[in-house]
């Protein structure tokens, strides 16, 4: 497969396949933004290598300016203490243990307390249903969701900024 250079954005992009769709993706990407000096910081916090790649590359479409991707519970921490976001994307689930969501509930109160808007983003919908009860300022969103949905979502929370 060959791969171009797209000029208008200078973004290198796969050529399109049969019927106009972009391999590799599950869904054509959102519309561009281009990005301002005002753009809204993002911490995307998701041990799911390509789930948090696919989620950055969507945010930056959204015209968001994605600081950093968090694996892991400390990373995230560290993020949040070198420069708080204004958003955040948060999978409830990092790591191995899936019955234990109370980091990431520290982490929800850690980015409460800077002024940090948050998308709950877990495939546990009970846990998105408790964290959604304990945060109710912030969006839940349960796993798998299409572009539009975390887009719409994302657009209420800031509005609500």
């Amino acid at each position: 497969m060959e791969i171009r250079h797209f000029e208008k954005s200078g973004c290198v992009v796969a050529p399109r396949g049969e019927g106009g769709d972009l391999p590799g993706f599950a869904e054509p990407p959102l519309p561009g933004h281009s990005l301002h000096l005002d753009a809204p910081t993002m911490l995307i916090i998701e041990d799911a290598p390509l789930i948090a790649f696919d989620l950055a590359e969507t945010m930056r479409e959204l015209g968001f300016d994605v600081r950093a991707i968090a694996a892991n519970h400390e990373e995230a921490r560290q993020a949040i203490e070198e420069s708080a976001p204004q958003f955040a994307i948060v999978d409830l689930h990092l790591g191995r243990k899936w019955d234990n969501i109370r980091p990431s509930e520290e982490l929800l109160a850690q980015l409460d307390a800077v002024g940090c808007l948050c998308l709950i983003f877990s495939g546990d919908e009970a846990a998105c249903r408790r964290m959604g009860e304990r945060f109710p300022h912030f969006a839940v969103l349960t796993k798998p969701a299409e572009r539009s949905k975390l887009a719409s979502k994302l657009e209420a929370l800031r509005n609500a900024r």
